[in-house]
């Protein structure tokens, strides 16, 4: 995973993951699409996501911020309430998406990364791997967490193994939605999308 996330950015700001989220799986896809129109810096994504310190992003406007940025380059923003497990693995494998990001509850950062600030809202990471027993998601929380250096998995810089049934509780549990998820896709001439997938349409694999 190392060299996947070797050039993720770490977020500056309690209230910040979801914009550094978006920020390095536009970065992963400029990589694995050779796209550099997907290289929009942290500064300029933050401004596209509508994101205020210490307010955060509002995120009933995240997605409509994102589309407005992202489809004249031939990308679009999805975003899934009650997704599935499967639905998780089909993104990641998708040719074309982008890794998800999906919103943890606050039990994540208290358990997980020894958090003890005021803010108990939810999280956002970038899932890798959701497998049968262990789950592996990049949190860009890294610089303010305490347990991130003690607990060194020697996976990389802020990529973290858990174990899948709590990776899929703390993502039950998240306050603002449940199961909540978020990917870039490419959009194609025929409009063969994960998205129409998902949906009971066409769409191909890897």
């Amino acid at each position: 995973m190392g060299a996947i996330t070797d050039d993720f950015q770490i977020q500056h700001n309690p209230n910040s993951c979801d914009p550094t989220c978006v920020a390095n799986v536009l970065h992963q896809m400029a990589d694995s699409l050779q796209d550099d129109h997907l290289r929009i810096p942290l500064h300029k994504v933050n401004k596209i996501c509508g994101y205020k310190n210490p307010r955060g992003v509002i995120p009933e406007k995240l997605v409509p911020n994102l589309r407005r940025a992202l489809r004249p380059l031939g990308y679009n923003p999805v975003e899934r309430f009650g997704a599935t497990r499967t639905m998780l693995n089909r993104v990641i494998m998708e040719k074309g998406c982008s890794f998800p990001i999906v919103g943890l509850s606050h039990e994540y950062m208290r358990e997980e990364r020894d958090y003890r600030g005021d803010n108990d809202a939810d999280h956002s990471v970038i899932l890798l791997k959701c497998g049968e027993q262990v789950s592996i998601v990049y949190d860009p929380f890294e610089s303010i967490s305490p347990s991130m250096e003690r607990r060194e998995q020697g996976l990389g810089r802020g990529v973290v193994a858990l174990f899948t049934y709590k990776f899929l509780e703390y993502w039950k549990l998240a306050s603002v939605a449940s199961n909540w998820m978020l990917w870039i896709e490419r959009q194609t001439v025929k409009n063969e999308t994960l998205d129409a997938a998902l949906n009971g349409g066409s769409g191909g694999p890897r």
